[in-house]
C-alpha cells in the first residue's frame, strides 16, 4: 500500500473550549484568554466560539482555529447565519428548526439557508440533535433523502450520536447499532463527540482520579469505530473537525460528575490515535 504524503493524507482537527477549564473548580478565576492557551497547549488545534469579537481576537493572536454553531429556523437564518460567518470559523453547525418540523418542511428551508451559505463562503452542516428536525433517525434520513431527490447530492451532516443513543436507548457495541448510514458519516466534514450511553447523553470518560471508566472505554471504543468508518470514504485532502463536546451546562454535567477538561482530552487523544493508526 501507498503511503500518503502529509499534504495528501485526510486532515483531523480537533476543537476543545473555554468552558471545559473555566467551569473547572480547580481553575477558578481563570481567564477565559488563558483557557484558550491551555486547549492549544493541550494539543486542540481551535475552540467553539460565539459572534464574540474579543474572544475571536484572542483565538488568532494564539494561534486557534473556530468552530461556530447557531439555532435557527426558515424565518431567522438569514441574521443567525450571518453572525455565525462573522466568527470566520472553519465550519458553522446548524440546530434547525424544531422536534415537531415535517422534514419536507425542513428540507425546504435547508435549501435557502445553504444557497445563502454558499453566497457567503460559509460551510455548514445540519446537527443531528434532539428538539430539532433530526430528533431521531426516521426523520433524519427522510431529510437526507428528500434532500438527494432536490439535488442529486448527499446532504451534509454533523452528527452528535449521543441523542440517537439517548433516543434509541442503546447497548453496547454502539458502533452496530449507530453507524447503519455510513454514506452519510463519510461526507460529514463535521463531528460532534459527547461520551454517552443508552441511557445519559453525557457520562464521564474519566473518574475524579483521572482512570478510565468502563462506559468511558465503551465510548472511545465508539469514537475508534466511528472515525475509522469516515476514514474508509475520505479523499486525499479531505478533513474533518472534531469536537469533544463534554458541556457543563443545560444538565449535560450531573453534579456528582468529575470536571469535564479531562474528558474532552481523552477524546481527542483517541480520535488522533485512532487516526494515526489508520493512516
Amino acid at each position: 500500500m501507498t503511503k500518503l504524503s502529509s499534504k495528501t493524507k485526510p486532515k483531523l482537527l480537533c476543537f476543545g473550549g473555554a468552558w471545559g477549564i473555566m467551569d473547572d473548580p480547580q481553575h477558578r478565576g481563570i481567564t477565559r484568554r488563558e483557557a484558550m492557551m491551555m486547549n492549544k497547549k493541550a494539543g486542540f488545534d481551535g475552540v467553539a466560539v460565539g459572534a464574540d469579537g474579543e474572544m475571536i481576537r484572542e483565538t488568532y493572536e494564539i494561534g486557534l482555529e473556530r468552530l461556530t454553531g447557531i439555532s435557527c429556523n426558515e424565518e431567522t437564518f438569514p441574521g443567525q447565519l450571518l453572525l455565525g460567518h462573522s466568527t470566520n470559523s472553519r465550519r458553522i453547525n446548524v440546530q434547525f428548526y424544531d422536534h415537531d418540523t415535517p422534514p419536507k418542511v425542513a428540507v425546504r428551508g435547508w435549501l435557502k439557508l445553504e444557497k445563502f451559505a454558499e453566497q457567503l463562503g460559509a460551510n455548514v452542516d445540519l446537527e443531528v440533535h434532539r428538539d430539532t428536525c433530526t430528533e431521531t433517525p426516521e426523520k433524519t434520513w427522510e431529510i437526507a433523502e428528500r434532500y438527494h431527490q432536490a439535488t442529486g447530492r448527499m446532504i451534509r451532516m454533523n452528527f452528535d450520536f449521543s441523542h440517537f443513543a439517548l433516543v434509541k436507548h442503546i447497548g453496547t457495541p454502539y458502533a452496530s447499532r449507530l453507524l447503519d448510514r455510513p454514506e452519510l458519516i463519510q461526507n460529514a466534514r463535521q463531528l460532534h463527540l459527547r461520551a454517552f450511553n443508552g441511557h445519559h447523553c453525557q457520562i464521564a470518560v474519566l473518574d475524579g482520579r483521572g482512570k478510565l471508566t468502563p462506559e468511558g472505554r465503551d465510548y472511545l471504543d465508539f469514537v475508534d469505530a466511528l472515525l475509522k468508518c469516515w476514514l474508509k470514504g475520505a479523499k486525499p485532502g479531505d478533513e474533518l473537525c472534531i469536537l469533544p463536546e463534554q458541556l457543563t451546562w443545560a444538565g449535560y454535567q450531573l453534579t456528582t460528575f468529575p470536571p469535564v477538561w479531562g474528558d474532552m482530552c481523552a477524546i481527542m487523544h483517541q480520535a488522533r490515535k485512532t487516526w494515526a493508526e489508520a493512516l
